[in-house]
């Protein structure tokens, strides 16, 4: 672990999120994470690499923090040139020494030299913008190409950095996003899970226990609250929400309604979000003929999604790699029965048969026989769900959580050990 930085005593209670879109419908976590950090006065700058593709489609509080993020690429369309040649001259030191670092992994990991050139370009205008902000640690979501640049950030007399990792993408391109620099060189990683934790030893080779702190994600159980519903009669309407791709296994839950409607057990499937399988899945629907039995909503709002949880009999997400999904967290701080797969760090949140329903990844009859019982139970949706707010309380609950990643920031930025 490197020495603390020379400024960072100067600006104890000031961090910056780097990260590569925010705010997004899929990572709104990153922003109650960020809200609640403010509460507790730790001031966070934000900046973002991106702006979001459909501002419009994201709800008021979304759209109110794009007031208050950074966009580098929105500069960059029209003065890049000048703003990299100020941000040079300004520092020139840093600007070498991120540029070395950014040409070093390139030809080390045999990076394209023309991605690392950009990566090293955001870096440097970032370098000059977050000094100004009297910023002294960085802190990044996923390690991902934005934690490239905050890596490289590092490597200038001005910042420390540290992690969030999810998981599971980063475990299945560990060369290409430069894993083992990033958590070496890392201040401090903040894992999600157990497993996310298990994962990144086995990468890095870290054995040192302060180097790695476990926070886990939460929600808020006053927002997310259960509500009185009529109780389910004919129709039980079944609820997936996820980012429409192959890892989410959404066309499995179609195989799944497929085969329900075979046996005559009615129901009505409703998925939420979006992604680059959607027109795929609207294919499957109609070639399998569920017209019926399957709404899809398309990408939602973070109300309108708290909307469907009140409307929902049962929660399902049948994904065959995963951190640990805070869609699953809220369904269950919503007492919703809550069905998923016992994949990574799946079973640290659901606890089978106490207070949820897991079922061996991809497998299509399982997925089938945990929904007919919850359709046909009762007394199982009220047990399950009732366990299940009570575990997101106690072990999920986001404000104690985002207290324990305060503390840590504070025992950092002071050059303590947390």
């Amino acid at each position: 672990m490197k020495n603390t930085k020379k400024h960072v005593s100067q600006h104890q209670n000031k961090i910056a999120y780097l990260v590569s879109c925010y705010p997004t419908l899929s990572h709104t976590f990153i922003l109650r994470e960020i809200q609640s950090l403010r509460q507790r006065g730790v001031k966070v700058e934000i900046v973002s690499i991106r702006e979001p593709i459909n501002p419009s489609s994201l709800g008021l509080e979304e759209q109110q923090e794009l007031q208050n993020t950074y966009y580098l690429l929105s500069k960059l369309k029209w003065k890049i040139a000048g703003l990299l040649v100020k941000s040079l001259l300004k520092n020139p030191l840093s600007s070498k020494r991120i540029i070395g670092a950014s040409m070093s992994l390139a030809a080390h990991r045999k990076q394209p030299f023309w991605k690392a050139f950009a990566y090293a370009a955001e870096a440097i205008i970032i370098c000059d913008y977050l000094q100004q902000k009297q910023v002294s640690h960085i802190h990044n979501h996923f390690g991902n190409a934005a934690g490239t640049v905050t890596y490289l950030l590092s490597k200038t007399e001005f910042f420390e950095f540290s992690l969030s990792i999810h998981g599971p993408d980063v475990f299945f391109n560990v060369d290409r996003e430069l894993f083992p620099e990033k958590l070496v060189e890392a201040k401090f990683i903040r894992t999600i899970s157990h497993f996310c934790e298990s994962q990144l030893r086995a990468i890095s080779g870290i054995v040192n226990a302060e180097h790695m702190k476990m926070v886990r994600c939460g929600v808020d159980p006053s927002r997310y609250r259960p509500s009185l519903k009529n109780p389910m009669i004919n129709r039980p309407r079944i609820l997936c929400v996820g980012r429409l791709c192959a890892v989410k296994e959404q066309f499995l839950l179609l195989a799944a309604s497929r085969q329900m409607a075979d046996s005559a057990l009615d129901h009505e499937l409703v998925i939420v979000g979006d992604g680059p399988t959607a027109e795929k899945l609207q294919r499957h629907v109609r070639s399998m003929k569920l017209e019926g039995h399957v709404r899809m909503l398309g990408g939602l709002s973070q109300d309108e999604v708290l909307q469907e949880y009140r409307k929902a009999d049962i929660f399902v997400l049948p994904s065959c790699a995963e951190g640990i999904p805070v869609v699953l967290m809220e369904a269950m701080a919503m007492e919703l029965p809550v069905i998923s797969t016992h994949v990574a760090g799946i079973p640290e949140l659901i606890d089978h048969e106490q207070n949820g329903l897991l079922f061996p990844a991809g497998d299509k009859d399982a997925l089938v026989d945990r929904l007919e019982r919850l359709i046909r139970s009762k007394s199982l949706r009220m047990r399950l769900g009732n366990a299940a707010r009570m575990k997101i309380q106690s072990d999920f609950n986001l404000h104690g959580n985002t207290q324990k990643l305060a503390e840590i920031f504070e025992a950092t930025l002071q050059g303590k050990a947390a």
